[in-house]
């Protein structure tokens, strides 16, 4: 598409879509503790097993905090907004860690992932 036609592109698509209402917010119901903890049970049975290391088991407790909703219970609605603030603070958590830092490191470098 020639960028001399994107404006006019542009508006033929808003004429198009001047009924458009955005779509509601998404919320969620999520176990929370209960959901947790069976996950970090799991993943405590692959590091025994040896199946996963240290910071697997790191990454794997965090990763459980946000997909189970954190501090909550099934009788609360969570926001999209509250589950992407779980999603960040696991993520600020991790990255401040040098295990985590390698495994984007490596990852950049060689296009594959490092097991630590």
């Amino acid at each position: 598409m020639s960028r001399n036609s994107l404006l006019n592109e542009a508006r033929k698509i808003l004429d198009q879509n001047k009924e458009f209402t955005p779509p509601k917010e998404c919320t969620f119901n999520l176990s929370g503790k209960s959901l947790k903890d069976k996950m970090v049970g799991m993943l405590e049975k692959l590091y025994n097993d040896k199946i996963i290391l240290d910071h697997g088991m790191m990454v794997g407790t965090e990763l459980a905090n946000v997909l189970s909703g954190g501090d909550t219970t099934i009788d609360k609605t969570l926001t999209e907004d509250q589950l992407f603030k779980l999603e960040l603070d696991a993520f600020m958590k991790l990255i401040e860690t040098s295990k985590t830092q390698d495994r984007i490191k490596h990852t950049l470098s060689t296009g594959k992932p490092l097991v630590n």
